[in-house]
């Protein structure tokens, strides 16, 4: 567990997604983007992988990102109810 990290990102002016990478595979996933532009930022600085996402729901505040990190991203799965 020492090689995971939580990268919080606020989104829209009442929201956060989660960015959880582990340091030594590179390996990410993103939960609930509700934006995808600065995730995008953090994985490239990073040189982390996107692996996939995870939506809790179906509200746009924590899906409308999903569409353009699968752009980016085309590798990665998505998880959702």
């Amino acid at each position: 567990m020492k090689n995971l990290k939580i990268k919080i990102i606020p989104q829209l002016k009442d929201n956060y997604s989660f960015i959880i990478f582990d340091i030594k595979s590179s390996f990410a996933i993103i939960i609930d983007p509700a934006e995808f532009l600065d995730h995008i930022n953090f994985l490239k600085k990073n040189n982390l992988v996107l692996h996939s996402i995870f939506v809790t729901h179906h509200h746009k505040d924590h899906t409308a990102g999903v569409l353009k990190l699968g752009e980016h991203y085309p590798k990665a799965f998505v998880y959702s109810p």
